[in-house]
């Protein structure tokens, strides 16, 4: 007999505004913030999302600034698996 597939469920997104979002938007986690694990509703995690500090954080795939610089890490990827995620 089979069992159903595992859920995929990202705990992360309880202890960091934006850390674990790629978990959830690029590699389908469920967040452990929404029902049945969590009581946050939809329009709570929007609120909670939307309150990221964008000077501490970058956006999803972002390569941190200071690899940007001439001789710096930006010829290397930042997270191959990202990458090839984000390139879907």
């Amino acid at each position: 007999m089979k069992s159903a597939p595992a859920r995929r469920v990202c705990r992360g997104t309880l202890t960091s505004r934006a850390q674990y979002l790629v978990d959830l938007e690029l590699w389908g986690y469920e967040d452990a913030r929404l029902a049945p694990y969590g009581s946050m509703t939809e329009e709570d995690t929007s609120i909670w999302t939307a309150a990221i500090d964008t000077g501490a954080s970058r956006p999803l795939g972002e390569r941190p600034r200071d690899a940007a610089a001439p001789g710096g890490a930006a010829n290397a990827p930042a997270n191959p698996r990202m990458e090839e995620a984000m390139a879907r």
